[in-house]
């Protein structure tokens, strides 16, 4: 777990090895960055929009309460589906990581036991190619 540990002068956010090993799920942590993002800007939008009513009222002025209500609803349901996408595609890249590291520890296991057998076969393969060049 050297991938979480603080470095002197140096920030690690995600464990390199493990980010190394799948490459291919790379776009997957990139749209999930991407939709934290999003989520981000919406609760600035709604903390803004909370903020400009509540400054209106203090100062009474006027304002659109239809403006305010419908943003905020139209916020709220972009927030909740942002979320809601992003814990389905977490769940999904969990699952496919969890898989893949279940079949890389079956297989070195599966090595370590039949480790003898690996090297008879090799010494074999390597007799058989001395053979074939010879």
């Amino acid at each position: 777990m050297d991938g979480f540990h603080l470095k002197k002068g140096e920030e690690k956010m995600f464990n390199k090895r493990l980010l190394k090993t799948f490459k291919a799920e790379m776009k997957n942590v990139y749209g999930l960055v991407l939709i934290q993002w999003l989520v981000l800007v919406c609760h600035i939008l709604l903390t803004f929009l909370h903020s400009y009513v509540l400054s209106c009222l203090y100062l009474k002025q006027s304002f659109s309460l239809v403006f305010y209500l419908l943003s905020v609803i139209c916020l709220f349901a972009l927030k909740c589906f942002l979320q809601t996408t992003q814990n389905k595609q977490a769940l999904s890249l969990t699952e496919t990581i969890k898989t893949k590291l279940r079949k890389s520890v079956f297989l070195i296991r599966y090595i370590i036991k039949n480790k003898q057998q690996f090297l008879k076969n090799r010494r074999l393969l390597n007799l058989q190619v001395k053979v074939l060049i010879n």
